[in-house]
This record gives C-alpha cells, structure tokens and sequence, in this order.
C-alpha cells in the first residue's frame, strides 16, 4: 500500500510548488475514491438511488481523470478541473429544486480547494466565478423561503465566498512565497555545491600539477645529487693521483729509492712525503733514501725542517737519507736560515748521489 501511495504520489514537474499542489490534487482524489466506494452500499437504502449513483460516478470519473493528469504534471489544468466540477456538483441540487437557498454559501468549497489547487491569482478568478454562479442561480431560480430573500442569501454567500478567498488568497501567497524561497535555496546550495565540486576538481588539479612538478624537482635534484657525489668521487680519485703523484717513490734499486719532488712545497706535501718515505722504506727494506729537489725553487724554514724530519725518521727505520740536486739559491736560503744540515748527506745531482752509494751499480 505504502509504495502505491508513494507511485501516485510522484508528480512530473520540476517545481517542488507545483509538486505539492500535485499531491495535494492526487490525495483528494484519492480520498473522494474511498469516499465512493464506502458510499456504494448506501445506494440500496437511498429514496434517490439514481441521483446518487449519478453523483458517486462523477466523483469516481473525476478521480480517474484528475490523478493521471496531475501525475504528469498537468496539475493547473487538473486543478481546474476538480474546481469547477466541484462548483458545478455544489450548483446541481439547486437546479433540480428550482430554487436558491442558504446553500449557496457551498460554493466557499470550490474556491478554498483553488487555494491548495492554484495559483494565487488565479483564486480570484475562481471566486469571480462563485459570484457569477450565485448570481445566476439566483437571477434564475430565486428563492421561496418566506424567512430569507433572495438578496440576503445572495449577500451572504457572496460575504462567505469573499472572506475565503481573502484567507485562501494569503494563505496560498504565504505558501508559494515559502517555496520559492525554498527553491531560492536549493538553487543557491546546488550552485554553491557544483561551484565546490569545481573547485575540488580544480585544487585537486592543481595538487596534482604541483605534486608531478614536485617530483620531477626531486628526481631533478637527486640526479644532481648523484652527478655531483660521482664528480666528488672522481675529483677525489683524481685528487689522491695528484697527491701521490706529487710525492713520487721510485725503486731505483733493490735498496734504493728516489723521490723527486717538484714546485712547491707545503705542510700537506711535506706531510705526504714523510709517510710515502717511511712506508716505502719499512715495506721494502730499503737502506738509502735518495730526495732530488732539482725541481724545488723556494725552501723556507718549514721545508727545510720537513727535510730535517724525513731524515731522522728514515734514520730511525735503518736508512739514510741524501739529498741532491740542491741549487745555488735553495743552498743560500737554507744557510741563511741557520739550518744545522751537516747530518745529511748531499750530492748535487742524482747521479753523483746514486755513484756514491755502495754496492749501487
């Protein structure tokens, strides 16, 4: 029962006013249908089965006709029509009496049915309708009550049918007002709701972008990285070459060393050529250290005393130390220095400083 009320219930219209006037159509409807079928049984009992059974197929007509129409959302023209039907069913006993009475004031009930049914305004038509009905039934058939006259019914029912109107009127304004701004509001979060949707998708872009721009940085970076440790690598590499290059060891004999040394010297070489000396002559077992610094322009006091200790550390192994290739102005720079030299062996070329080693050739 409940999903057959919630199908007839659906009305198609994109309006949610004209919506619930649809619903509002399709539950009267509804409920004049149960109305018929309760009334049914009663036509046995009735002075005037005829007048009835033509009134509870009316209202059944009605119904079938009505509830599709405001299903499909044709609920103006739906609502007309139950309007008129039921101003047209308020008018019919009238007519066959042939008279107007009080009951005039019946035609209230099409017109508060146009204030859930219809538009506002078009309230007012319906309610000039009521006075174009009661005017003519009264012009037509004028009543014979010897307490009321005619003018005074006509007086009341327009009264009655006006004060409805009014109240239908405000109530119905109050009403499409209402959903209007529900609608408003709907409309205003819809919009604000696919304006966040868009934004989403366009942070989330964006994100997106700067997390790829991101990583490439990264992987930009790391590879820099990775380039700039392999180049220290191989600058260090190259770096220790140069170092032992610049402090040579060369075997010259079985027992004898060279070193050259070239270009200047400073505390770091002076430091490599003490440890490549004492390192080659302990591992080789080497008697005589032969220093040919041929190739040294400048010796101060901190060459000089680099000298001095690489001679008493060799002395100290079991080797001696000669130092050759001595030139004229390197020779007066270390006796200006007052340096004690008479320790160490000297020869002024490598080859005199090699014949002069015993048991060397």
């Amino acid at each position: 029962m409940k999903a057959l009320l919630a199908w007839l219930a659906q009305v198609d219209h994109p309006l949610e006013d004209v919506r619930r006037r649809g619903q509002i159509i399709i539950s009267v409807m509804c409920a004049l249908l149960v109305i018929v079928v309760i009334a049914i049984p009663s036509l046995l009992f009735n002075p005037r089965p005829l007048t009835s059974a033509s009134a509870l197929g009316l209202g059944f007509i009605l119904a079938v006709v009505v509830i599709p129409l405001a299903r499909r959302g044709k609920v103006t023209f739906a609502g007309w029509i139950v309007v008129i039907t039921t101003a047209v069913i308020v008018s019919i006993p009238m007519m066959l009496r042939g008279e107007t009475s009080y009951t005039l004031a019946y035609l209230l009930v099409p017109v508060l049915i146009a204030g859930v049914v219809l538009r506002p305004w078009q309230i007012l038509s319906v309610l000039v309708g009521a006075w174009v009905i009661i005017g003519t039934l009264a012009f037509v058939y004028p009543t014979t009550d010897q307490v009321a006259t005619t003018g005074g019914v006509v007086t009341h029912a327009i009264l009655i049918t006006m004060i409805g109107s009014i109240i239908s009127f405000v109530n119905s304004r109050i009403t499409v007002g209402a959903f209007h701004a529900v609608s408003e509001g709907q409309r205003t979060i819809e919009q604000n709701a696919k304006q966040l949707v868009e934004l989403n998708s366009s942070l989330e872009a964006q994100v997106h972008e700067r997390t790829a721009d991101l990583e490439n940085a990264l992987m930009k970076l790391q590879d820099r990285a990775s380039t700039q440790e392999r180049l220290l690598d191989e600058i260090e590499q190259q770096r220790e070459v140069i170092r032992e290059m610049s402090v040579p060891v060369l075997p010259v004999a079985s027992k004898v060393l060279v070193m050259p040394l070239i270009g200047a010297l400073d505390s770091e070489r002076l430091t490599r050529l003490q440890e490549n000396a004492l390192q080659a002559v302990q591992r080789q077992s080497i008697k005589h250290l032969v220093l040919d610094i041929t190739g040294v322009v400048v010796v101060d006091s901190q060459v000089a005393q680099g000298f001095i200790s690489v001679v008493r550390s060799v002395r100290l192994l079991g080797a001696e130390t000669m130092l050759v290739g001595i030139r004229p102005e390197v020779a007066q720079a270390m006796v200006s220095l007052g340096l004690e030299l008479d320790s160490i062996s000297t020869s002024a070329t490598l080859q005199e400083g090699l014949q002069r080693i015993p048991n060397y050739n």
